[in-house]
């Protein structure tokens, strides 16, 4: 058994902007038909239609104890109850306006030990766009932010390789009063790296942006960094 997760980046901690967080990839999802699908496919000695209405009360009896407020605990979830809002002293009593009800749905310990089956793989997005992860200073070698005019200037990341070929397609500085500059020549052209000499370009701060165009997709698909460049 085992679960695919991918890396993307956590816009929750601005003090440290390398943090990744994972987004798990389910490669595939069940409803109650497929669950029965299986279940018959087990050789069950019940019909799929039987199967079927007895789930379908199972559900039901469910959904009416929970809404007459009481517990339950079940082979796959145990389910409760949790009060949020703050009460102003003992006297206080439930108000709709500042408190709410919720459900609290915590798995048994016997479906808790079924995740320490499970391993990871880490795979790359399944999002054919291109990504930017991170721009180096080709003159100094540091990953600050900071660009030279007529530099080196190399982008790490995903999908990133251009057709050099396409006046569409390559690796554009957009500037703050709306000028569009685009690097001179690529010295690498590779999907996780591009390495490119870059113009002259006026001192100020610029975005970055990558076009490409997917073998899969007819349309120009454009990627920026989410940090601007400073040339001094």
């Amino acid at each position: 058994m085992s679960l695919k997760y991918y890396l993307r980046e956590n816009k929750l901690t601005a003090e440290n902007p390398n943090d990744q967080i994972a987004q798990v990839d389910i490669a595939k999802s069940h409803d109650l038909d497929s669950v029965v699908s299986e279940m018959v496919k087990r050789g069950s000695t019940t019909t799929r239609t039987d199967i079927l209405a007895v789930l379908n009360e199972y559900h039901e009896v469910v959904k009416d104890l929970i809404s007459q407020g009481e517990g339950v605990r079940l082979p796959l979830v145990n389910v409760s109850y949790s009060i949020s809002g703050v009460f102003e002293g003992e006297d206080d009593t439930f108000d709709p306006e500042r408190h709410t009800l919720k459900l609290r749905m915590q798995p048994p310990n016997e479906v808790k030990e079924v995740l320490q089956k499970i391993s990871m793989i880490k795979t790359e997005s399944q999002s054919t766009d291109a990504r930017i992860k991170t721009v180096e200073n080709g003159n100094t070698g540091v990953s600050d932010d900071t660009i030279n005019s007529s530099g080196i200037i190399t982008v790490k990341g995903n999908r990133l390789k251009v057709d050099a070929e396409n006046p569409e397609c390559g690796l554009y500085l957009l500037s703050e009063d709306g000028h569009e500059f685009t690097v001179l020549r690529y010295l690498e052209n590779r999907p996780q790296r591009l390495m490119a000499l870059l113009p002259e370009l006026p001192a100020g701060k610029y975005a970055l942006e990558v076009r490409t165009l997917p073998a899969s997709n007819k349309n120009i698909r454009k990627a920026r960094y989410e940090h601007d460049l400073t040339v001094s």
